[in-house]
């Protein structure tokens, strides 16, 4: 309803965002297969595949969405989970084939994966690896630490979705995503992301400046202090 209401602007979005790269990789195919063999596990895609007592339906639900988002790597950078929608058929297809015979092996490779799970979910709780980027988006702490360093400063704004909800909670406050500061979400379409303030600060990554739409308001850096080592607070000011 949300999107009927307003242009189908996601489903826009994922068009330009996933077919508009100005600029090919040849790694992002490769990135993509091997994000799908890593979520979904070679041996659930093997089964799947060799699966063919199961209905086309199930199968249809099972790879279109994957070898749609295969083909889409070919013209821009694509995300481990948009294909998500096809995993409960991909499981099942899986599951069915792998039954017939071979419920050791199922339970093996259950266990590791429940043990992966684990490992990540101990990484949010207890972060200890926060060097390594990927690691590090999900390094819940993080917030925390930058929550209280800038409870004093206002009015605040997050150079992204997730870290505007979490400053939002953890500070008992609104801390708005500044506009196009990082790719368009529904963050950018609240008003409150433009600043009304002649001044106000800004929570971005070391060394990144102001969107382009805040600069032609006139807007400019007074002053940048480092948050932690990959965060910077930034004054700004007309």
């Amino acid at each position: 309803i949300w999107n009927a209401q307003n242009d189908w602007i996601s489903i826009k979005f994922q068009l330009s965002h996933g077919l508009s790269a100005d600029k090919w990789s040849p790694s992002w195919p490769l990135d993509y297969v091997l994000s799908q063999v890593l979520i979904a596990s070679p041996f659930f895609i093997w089964w799947a595949f060799k699966n063919k007592k199961a209905p086309s339906l199930l199968h249809l639900l099972a790879w279109t969405p994957l070898v749609f988002f295969f083909l889409t790597s070919f013209k821009g950078r694509t995300e481990a989970n948009w294909p998500v929608v096809a995993y409960p058929a991909l499981f099942a297809l899986a599951i069915q084939q792998a039954a017939q015979n071979q419920h050791r092996l199922i339970k093996k490779i259950l266990g590791a994966w429940i043990g992966i799970f684990i490992l990540l979910y101990t990484y949010v709780l207890f972060p200890w690896a926060t060097y390594w980027e990927p690691l590090d988006r999900l390094n819940l702490k993080k917030y925390k630490e930058m929550a209280q360093k800038t409870a004093s400063y206002s009015p605040l704004y997050a150079k992204h979705f997730r870290m505007a909800s979490e400053l939002s909670f953890l500070q008992k406050r609104m801390v708005y995503k500044l506009r196009n500061a990082s790719r368009f979400d529904f963050f950018d379409t609240i008003p409150q992301s433009i600043p009304t303030s002649p001044h106000f600060f800004f929570i971005t990554f070391k060394g990144f400046g102001l969107p382009p739409i805040i600069q032609e308001k006139g807007y400019h850096i007074m002053n940048r202090q480092a948050l932690n080592s990959r965060y910077d607070l930034l004054e700004v000011s007309l």
